[in-house]
């Protein structure tokens, strides 16, 4: 399952805020402050986060899942557009920064 921390990364990866996957995931911008501020999303509804999946999906981001229940994300080019490029430290940077 992903975690509020990966749709954090997913958005940095993106460089997208909070009303970018909101108006995305067609949902509201103070559900998804409430969904990055939980502890973990088991108490979120599966709709919700089917949307969220499948937003950062058509985005070109996946999750992935790893070993002893780690989880990391990967992203392409969504429908075959280039995605410009950008260097990880950069990204990191972003994501450093985001509350």
């Amino acid at each position: 399952m992903i975690t509020p921390e990966h749709i954090k990364a997913a958005r940095a990866v993106l460089g997208w805020g909070r009303r970018d996957l909101a108006e995305a995931a067609s949902l509201s911008y103070d559900g998804i402050c409430r969904i990055e501020k939980k502890e973990n999303l088991s108490s979120v509804r599966v709709g919700t986060l089917m949307a969220l999946t499948e937003a950062f999906r058509e985005a070109g981001v996946t999750f992935l899942e790893g070993r002893q229940g780690r989880m990391g994300i990967t992203w392409g080019s969504p429908a075959g557009e280039r995605l410009p490029e950008v260097s990880v430290e950069s990204r990191l940077d972003d994501l450093r920064e985001l509350p």
